[in-house]
């Protein structure tokens, strides 16, 4: 089983208590712990069945954090980046969320191949 992460946050999370408005608590670092089938799973239905990746990751960052998905929502991009990154790391590759297994498409030329071997015409 693959090890906990931990990110530093440029920006803190700010907690404020919902009566007062008041800062009760930063959080400067998030800790994931490794995942579970049951976090993929509460994931997945959280997200509509794991059709939307992006939803389906943050609450994989939110269950691995113990951070709600709120206040996940309010990282910058650099840190919220980052934790998706991290988040994937934990998964298998082929669940859509996971280290990419295959070598990236080749630019195709601008004419397609038409001859019995894919020469061009002359």
């Amino acid at each position: 089983m693959t090890s906990a992460t931990i990110i530093t946050l440029r920006q803190p999370i700010e907690l404020r208590s919902t009566r007062t408005g008041e800062v009760v608590s930063r959080i400067a670092e998030l800790t994931l712990r490794p995942l579970t089938l049951g976090d993929l799973v509460a994931a997945m239905d959280a997200a509509g069945g794991g059709k939307a990746a992006g939803t389906m990751t943050l609450h994989l960052a939110a269950r691995s954090t113990g951070v709600s998905v709120a206040d996940l929502e309010g990282l910058g991009l650099e840190d919220g980046a980052e934790l998706l990154e991290a988040v994937a790391g934990f998964m298998p590759a082929g669940l859509g969320t996971g280290p990419a297994t295959s070598k990236p498409p080749q630019a195709r030329s601008g004419s397609r191949p038409t001859g019995a071997t894919g020469d061009q015409p002359s």
